[in-house]
């Protein structure tokens, strides 16, 4: 043909015009008079199909008369858009020179291959720019630039046209962006390649390490606490003395009691050896559970290799053992152990073995456990009755109250886990059927509505037992508000909004008292009618916690167990009558010197009401005996 040239240049820059542009261009080669044949077009598929465009611009040009002048004007109306004028002394058959270049194909479905295949298909083609004026004249020269890789694939259903780079693409961006360069970028076909490989290999090579990709199972269970809620409160979740796990491994400021690890291992290995346990026999109880283990951990811990793990877990396994039995009495402890003669440390570490990302899993402690105190040694104890036994010092009431009801259950994920569910209630509350369900209204207004506050009793087995009973009586346990249970609240909601397959108790808990504490008023009065015993200091810094928690927390008030209460709390606040004569009640008997106002003003209205009916009364006695004197003087005139 004439303009093959043309025409397989062309091909390539319709393949950088946009949707619209494309369309465009196949109409008008359908609406020329110089087409040969004809080519039957797929209209759905012309309109959602880039690929399909091509073919059928491909398959017109081969229908073009020999010496058609479309592909020349294609190509100069294309630079023109660009703001790259066609030299005027450069012919159309100018435009560019093709090496290892072969006729194309007579039919358009037969096949362009690739280079390496057959000679008498196109192979490469090279574009040639508009260099600078040369030093030894005026004359403009054109300049070959690098190779433009063309390949075509054959389809069932015709020719596909998949260019591997995009040159005059990126010379449009540029003359968009007002580069006064009119040079063509290009990227040479190497490179392109080369970038093609790297992106392959980098999503062989990329493993999710800060995410597992086994995060989202059920046997994941120990999570990094979401940004949301470390920046509110950074301490509640940072260790302060000890690491557990391999989150916080090996942290300059933990190193004091990492070293006492090893102190304990030897205390440990002292007395199993006794009965024929050693090191090599606690080292295969972890390997075993290797993989399960790396799997309970939603962050990678490809970091340590087998050895290191298996090493880590069983000195933080062991030190957590020795811990709990010492403190339970199982075995006699040194009086003057550091650990435990100072009571800061203790407290530290009763607070940081109970943090989210200080855990490792519960079936590592049970089966270091089992193995390291004989069943005649352990005097009756079971390993979640040592647990309990171990924090009594911080929660002594709820330990006596549930220790029965958790004495052999051992399927936790973790410490948290465990002595989190220990505070789940075991009555269940009853569901909610409404379909408007709203937070409630803050102590202030649920007063002013008639609505009572009482302290639970004291069987109940947790602060999360909250009732609304008949007559607007709300029933709240008594919270104790210091640093361990303002720690050990935030780390248990931070394991409900990352750990979905369990209950969202601590969640509702923080979300309903949050939703009462408004103001501090608001917390002074829980605080003088027993609710909450405050050990923060000042009624403001409660409002600060229970406001501050309950922020970028994921709640639904329909799946809470506290459903049932949201409902009847507002079903009672938007009582009328009972909103009319609470208000009676708060205006006239709200405190003792209103009430005696109210008392002295009622007393005068009832004596002024008295004396005038006694006056009535008077009156209508004397009345006959004014009219008969009257009577007798005027006789008496006439």
């Amino acid at each position: 043909m004439e303009n093959t040239k043309e025409r397989i240049y062309a091909a390539i820059a319709f393949c950088n015009l946009s949707e619209n542009e494309q369309k465009k261009e196949i109409q008008k080669l359908i609406e020329t008079n110089e087409l040969l044949g004809r080519v039957t077009i797929d209209q759905t598929l012309l309109q959602i199909e880039s690929k399909y465009r091509v073919t059928i611009f491909i398959r017109l040009l081969s229908q073009l008369s020999p010496l058609s002048a479309y592909p020349a004007s294609f190509l100069v109306d294309y630079f023109s858009r660009g703001g790259q004028l066609m030299p005027h002394h450069v012919q159309s058959n100018q435009l560019l020179e093709f090496r290892d270049f072969e006729p194309t194909p007579s039919s358009p479905d037969e096949e362009l291959s690739d280079p390496t295949e057959s000679s008498n298909r196109m192979k490469r083609a090279a574009l040639w720019e508009e260099s600078e004026p040369s030093n030894s004249g005026n004359k403009k020269i054109l300049k070959a630039g690098p190779r433009v890789s063309v390949k075509e694939r054959g389809t069932k259903g015709g020719v596909k046209y998949v260019p591997q780079n995009r040159p005059l693409l990126q010379h449009h961006e540029k003359q968009k962006a007002g580069a006064s360069d009119q040079h063509v970028i290009i990227v040479p076909d190497d490179e392109h390649k080369h970038w093609l490989r790297s992106v392959e290999e980098s999503i062989k090579e990329q493993v999710p390490k800060l995410l597992n990709k086994t995060a989202g199972k059920a046997s994941c269970s120990i999570f990094r606490v979401p940004k949301s809620l470390v920046k509110i409160h950074p301490e509640a979740f940072q260790p302060q003395i000890v690491s557990i796990g391999p989150y916080h491994h090996g942290a300059k400021h933990l190193e004091m009691i990492q070293q006492h690890k090893r102190r304990f291992l030897g205390a440990v290995l002292a007395r199993t050896q006794a009965f024929g346990v050693g090191l090599d026999d606690f080292y295969k109880i972890i390997a075993i559970d290797e993989k399960k283990i790396r799997e309970c951990y939603s962050e990678s811990t490809d970091a340590y290799n087998s050895r290191q793990l298996i090493e880590m877990l069983i000195l933080d396994g062991l030190f957590i053992i020795e811990l709990l039995c010492r403190v339970g009495k199982l075995f006699h402890d040194d009086p003057d152990d550091p650990i435990f003669k100072s009571q800061w440390i203790y407290y530290s570490i009763s607070r940081d073995l109970l943090r989210l990302e200080n855990q490792i899993p519960f079936f590592v402690l049970r089966n270091l456990f089992e193995r390291s105190i004989p069943a005649d040694s352990r005097k009756g104890l079971s390993l979640t009755e040592l647990v309990l036994s171990f924090f009594q010092h911080s929660m002594p009431e709820h330990h006596r109250k549930v220790q029965e009801r958790f004495k052999d259950n051992l399927e936790w994920k973790h410490v948290l886990d465990f002595l989190r569910s220990t505070f789940i209630p075991s009555s269940q509350e009853e569901a909610s059927k409404s379909e408007d369900l709203r937070l409630v209204q803050p102590v202030e207004k649920l007063l002013a509505s008639g609505i009572k506050f009482e302290q639970s009793s004291t069987a109940s087995e947790s602060f999360l037992d909250i009732k609304f009973k008949p007559r607007g009586v709300l029933e709240i346990p008594r919270l104790v508000t210091d640093d361990f249970i303002s720690s050990f609240l935030l780390n248990c909601v931070a394991f409900e909004q990352c750990f979905k397959l369990h209950s969202t108790h601590f969640t509702s808990y923080v979300i309903f008292m949050g939703c009462l504490i408004n103001t501090a008023s608001d917390a002074g009065y829980l605080r003088d009618h027993g609710i909450i015993e405050n050990y923060f200091g000042t009624d403001d810094e409660v409002v600060k916690y229970f406001n501050e928690v309950g922020k970028d927390v994921l709640f639904s008030v329909k799946r809470s167990y506290l459903a049932k209460v949201f409902e009847e709390v507002n079903k009672y606040y938007k009582n009328t009558w009972h909103v009319r004569w609470a208000e009676f009640k708060y205006t006239y008997f709200g405190s003792p010197w209103i009430f005696i106002s109210a008392l002295a003003a009622f007393i005068l209205l009832l004596l002024t009401i008295l004396c005038r009916l006694w006056l009535l009364q008077s009156s209508l006695i004397k009345l006959p005996i004014l009219l008969v004197s009257i009577r007798s003087i005027c006789i008496w005139r006439w």
